[in-house]
């Protein structure tokens, strides 16, 4: 797949189901992860999502060990649903070349293990609510981040900034 045609994939678990995906290929358009199950990203995942990753409906995403997004658009997290992405070597590199946005809450538990920002046109964190961001390992390679009075990109106490 690539970035210039194509759809987006739904990968979804229904209740009670928990499900490993592993993806046989390194690009995708759009991807989104729905239902009410449990759904992963198998150990070892390099993915290029061109444009949204979305995480909806009241499941839970988790990324397994050694998984690296590259991002090119938003990361869009609805209410109820559950993202679970503190495991070892994990990453996830916003570095599209419009502003991107992360929007949804990712604190505490639903952190991001290692986020790293290369886009110059650079990140907002935009959420509805008094929602926050945290990292324990925050890489700033390029750009500059956007918060609010009401939301706000924490780095966790036994984290790091490069």
């Amino acid at each position: 797949m690539n970035c210039t045609s194509g759809g987006s994939i739904e990968l979804q678990a229904t209740t009670g189901e928990s499900i490993n995906f592993y993806l046989p290929f390194s690009r995708v358009k759009r991807l989104t992860f729905s239902g009410e199950g449990e759904k992963a990203l198998s150990n070892g995942t390099l993915l290029n999502i061109c444009e949204n990753l979305e995480i909806q409906d009241a499941g839970v995403f988790r990324l397994g060990d050694n998984v690296k997004l590259n991002i090119r658009q938003h990361i869009i997290k609805s209410a109820g649903s559950e993202f679970d992405g503190d495991y070892a070597g994990t990453e996830i590199v916003l570095n599209g070349s419009g502003e991107q946005q992360i929007d949804g809450d990712f604190s505490a538990e639903q952190g991001f293990k290692s986020l790293e920002i290369d886009n110059s046109a650079g990140l907002t964190i935009l959420n509805s609510g008094n929602d926050d961001v945290e990292i324990e390992d925050f890489i700033m390679t390029d750009g500059v981040v956007r918060t609010d009075d009401d939301n706000s990109l924490i780095i966790i106490s036994t984290g790091t900034m490069t």
